[in-house]
């Protein structure tokens, strides 16, 4: 690569002869500026989407509603809610009763632990401090 007769350059060696059309062509092309062509976009169609589709019919009402009545008699009487809160009452009653019965079970279940527990713990302390 150390002797080529071509290089990156216009400039002609003295050795070559050129013709002179080959002389025109390369100075046209050295004077002209690359221009790149500009693309115009086109613009696209766009599809626009609506949310709620148009009302075809519309349809009147007609028909009046009915006024509302009283009824003549009430189905349940004084005494009907009078028995039924004696016996909520008493199922009031029965459940908490059950419920302190648990209670008392609960704790005698558990009074043996919490006394296993705190013996330990005072017999810890003990050790540990005195």
């Amino acid at each position: 690569m150390a002797s080529s007769t071509r290089t990156r350059s216009r400039k002609r060696t003295s050795s070559a002869k050129v013709s002179s059309t080959a002389q025109r062509i390369a100075a046209a092309v050295d004077k002209q500026e690359v221009v790149k062509p500009v693309v115009k976009s086109q613009p696209v169609p766009v599809k626009s989407v609506t949310k709620y589709t148009a009302i075809t019919e519309k349809v009147k009402v007609t028909e009046t509603p009915k006024p509302a009545t009283k009824p003549a008699q009430p189905n349940l009487k004084w005494e009907d809610y009078r028995d039924d809160v004696k016996v909520r009452w008493q199922i009031h009653q029965y459940e908490t009763k059950e419920l302190w019965n648990d209670l008392i079970k609960g704790y005698e279940f558990t009074k043996p632990f919490v006394g296993k527990s705190v013996t330990y713990v005072k017999d810890s302390y003990n050790k540990a401090f005195n």
